[in-house]
């Protein structure tokens, strides 16, 4: 009888390295997905808490200005814009608007091989507007 040569080690090991490395692609792709999603939630935030600050004052004060366009930067909002925005009075039960323009870095996931670095940096644009009413 004759015997057949045993399975070599490259064809146990080879799935389980190509396994391994798409889990691993997989798992830097949701990280990279998670920080968008925080980033995302944090700039929410900035916004909520400004025109919560804007119904108590009617509008938005110099100060909470300049304080939220330091923390959208801090977030990676570059050339913010807030044409549109009230920045007087509105007097009670009149409504207030936060609209805030500008660019937004976020990463991204490029495929270009294995050599390349897959990690990409892009600018986007980035608005939101809030409309409340004044409770001052």
């Amino acid at each position: 009888m004759v015997k057949q040569k045993d399975k070599g080690m490259m064809e146990h090991f080879l799935p389980a390295m190509v396994t391994i490395v798409f889990m691993g692609i997989l798992w830097f792709g949701s990280m990279v997905t998670a920080s968008n999603i925080d980033k995302s939630s944090a700039l929410n935030q900035v916004t909520r808490k400004y025109m919560l600050r804007m119904e108590a004052d009617g509008y938005l004060t110099q100060e909470n200005k300049t304080a939220m366009v330091s923390e959208l930067q801090a977030l990676g909002v570059e050339g913010a814009d807030l044409t549109g925005t009230s920045l007087t009075d509105a007097g009670y039960g009149n409504p207030v608007t936060l609209q805030v323009k500008g660019t937004l870095t976020v990463r991204s996931i490029v495929f270009k091989g294995f050599t390349k670095s897959m990690l990409k940096e892009e600018r986007i644009p980035w608005s939101v507007k809030r409309v409340s009413i004044a409770k001052n």
